[in-house]
């Protein structure tokens, strides 16, 4: 798995433009924007078990804390607040 997020278009574009869909395989941040987005994590919080396997499948090379890191980084960007704009 490519371990640099940065140098991955869709990694980069995701940034940019919030709920970008493309992901490219083989990315550490694509998978770990993928489980960011799924059931798992949105059900984390009654079910943190199932969100650690889907982690372990997903980015298989990291270690679950650097896994987990990923993931929340994408959550957090995904579920940022915008500043009204007024």
């Amino acid at each position: 798995m490519r371990e640099a997020v940065t140098d991955c278009p869709d990694c980069t574009q995701a940034r940019a433009q919030r709920w970008w869909g493309a992901y490219a395989n083989g990315c550490t941040g694509c998978a770990a924007r993928a489980v960011a987005r799924s059931g798992a994590a949105i059900n984390a919080g009654r079910d943190p078990e199932t969100l650690d396997r889907t982690i372990a499948r997903a980015m298989p090379g990291l270690t679950p804390d650097a896994a987990l890191q990923l993931v929340r980084e994408w959550w957090q960007q995904d579920h940022a607040t915008e500043e009204p704009t007024t």
